[in-house]
């Protein structure tokens, strides 16, 4: 995988795009330990500059800012920014007011330095036109200053789910609440998705609690996605802190799940040998959209148990193939099912 670079010089003569650089890339452990007596690594590589550079900035990936976001607040930061909500339905009517409406939560770049997830939202939030519930930017204290993992107060705000600080992580106290005030008033959401950058794997796939029927629908719908790589997803109980398991466990919600992104690029279908842009994470919310869409109308005809989609999801997979989209990896439906770690 490439880093990324812009150029201001370029930007100033109408070309203003992070673009892939460098080469003899190398990531390797060193000799210099951390307190868990663990080594740190170092990554290197070579970039050659335009004659007349002056100003260049380099990035692990895509960068997404806090600055980009259109504001409703959920609440305030340790460094008093605003945690944003965004409400995203269609004007009431008489055929359905908004208070019979279900919810879906989707929330995103917990951890700073996983941009791809905002990427992805963003794409979300282009395309949405359906009821659902979206905090875009769980972390943006550590989007701001720069850190990886870790808010303000070096927590990790995706292991503080279980037993959230008001003061020291309030956007996860806060969103947790909103959750479970949802449940009180009998709008327990169909699903809650939290968006992910994966360093290691390629593709996008899925972390979800349980292999039931009901949970795996998603998944399997979402594999007619180019990107999307249903023999990565895994189902079952991870961290106890993390969101995905507390929603499940705490809110009593059995369609929640993590979506991991690759920084890297795909080993399938168009996409094959590609590094990520930032138009194929867009592209990826615009589907994680329409499939939801797709499983709703499912669920509302009474086809929720999901013994088996039928019928329309071979239809989906042969539509999937037919374009070439499982070339590395592609399996039966009985064969990905068994992949699982259930």
């Amino acid at each position: 995988m490439q880093p990324l670079m812009f150029s201001v010089d370029e930007a100033r003569v109408g070309n203003p795009h992070w673009r892939r650089i460098g080469s003899n890339i190398m990531y390797f452990s060193n000799n210099i330990r951390n307190k868990g007596n663990k080594n740190y690594y170092t990554m290197s590589f070579d970039v050659t500059f335009p004659r007349d550079t002056t100003l260049v900035y380099m990035a692990y990936h895509f960068p997404y800012t806090y600055t980009r976001l259109k504001r409703q607040t959920l609440c305030q930061t340790l460094l008093n920014n605003k945690v944003d909500l965004v409400t995203i339905t269609a004007a009431e009517n008489y055929s359905k007011p908004i208070t019979s409406r279900e919810y879906i939560v989707i929330s995103a770049r917990v951890h700073p330095g996983e941009t791809n997830s905002s990427w992805i939202m963003k794409g979300i939030l282009d395309f949405l036109v359906s009821d659902h519930k979206l905090v875009p930017m769980l972390n943006p204290d550590g989007c701001i200053i720069g850190n990886h993992r870790t808010n303000m107060a070096k927590f990790d705000l995706n292991r503080q789910w279980e037993m959230p600080n008001p003061n020291m992580s309030p956007s996860i106290y806060y969103l947790k609440g909103f959750i479970a005030s949802l449940n009180a008033k009998g709008k327990t959401p169909m699903c809650y998705i939290d968006l992910h950058g994966h360093s290691l794997k390629k593709n996008a796939f899925i972390f979800g609690c349980d292999g039931t029927a009901d949970v795996l629908a998603l998944p399997r719908l979402l594999n007619r996605l180019p990107m999307f790589s249903l023999m990565n997803c895994r189902f079952q109980l991870s961290r106890e802190t993390c969101a995905r398991t507390v929603v499940y466990r705490r809110l009593g919600i059995p369609r929640s799940y993590t979506l991991e992104s690759t920084y890297n690029g795909c080993n399938q279908g168009k996409h094959n040998g590609l590094q990520i842009t930032e138009n194929d994470l867009c592209q990826l919310g615009v589907g994680l959209v329409a499939t939801i869409k797709l499983l709703k109308d499912y669920i509302a005809i009474g086809k929720g148990a999901f013994g088996g989609l039928g019928a329309p999801y071979q239809a989906l997979t042969e539509q999937k193939q037919e374009r070439g989209a499982d070339s590395d990896n592609s399996v039966s439906e009985e064969e990905s099912e068994a992949s699982f770690e259930i």
